[in-house]
């Protein structure tokens, strides 16, 4: 029995991968550099942007300390999000 890439995604995991990359491009990070900053393995940070994982509370407390967010807000949505990523998600309106 085979599974489908979205049946062995994580729960919860399409809305940390957007707070995630939101979160690196707003600090200006490259994929690299976050691993860099954080101490974490290329391959962890690509995969939870990616998806594909949910990381440990001390990774994503590395991670969110790296992108000066909290994590409980990159993690679960939890607590107020930071300012430029309510205007992130605003409905953009025609002039």
């Amino acid at each position: 029995m085979t599974r489908s890439a979205d049946s062995t995604a994580p729960q919860g995991a399409s809305d940390l991968k957007r707070r995630f990359r939101k979160a690196r491009e707003h600090a200006g990070l490259t994929l690299r550099d976050l691993a860099a900053r954080s101490g974490q393995p290329l391959s962890t940070i690509t995969d939870i942007e990616g998806g594909h994982r949910m990381p440990r509370i001390n990774t994503l407390e590395r991670i969110a300390q790296a992108l000066r967010v909290s994590s409980g807000w990159l993690a679960y949505g939890d607590g107020p999000a930071p300012d430029w990523y309510a205007a992130a998600e605003a409905p953009q309106q025609d002039s």
